[in-house]
């Protein structure tokens, strides 16, 4: 695969647990405040090549995903 970026941003939570009046999140539908389906997850999974930067996060809280550790494990290319 050729490799096009150096970074893939990949938020798998658009949940959070706080409410700060500045953030998004507070204004996202139903339909981001929920967690990536383990299914969508492991689609991205092929396009992860060594190099590649890749952040589980973005506006929602990743501590929150009762399987991030597997999702880091998985993205590593560990599982």
């Amino acid at each position: 695969m050729k490799e096009l970026f150096r970074t893939l941003i990949v938020e798998t939570v658009g949940l959070c647990n706080l409410r700060c009046s500045i953030c998004p999140t507070n204004y996202y539908g139903k339909a981001f405040k929920k967690i990536m389906p383990e299914e969508i997850f492991r689609r991205l999974l092929p396009y992860f090549y060594p190099g590649l930067t890749v952040i589980l996060t973005g506006w929602g809280e990743p501590l929150l995903d009762k399987d991030l550790e597997k999702r880091i494990a998985s993205a590593k290319g560990l599982s």
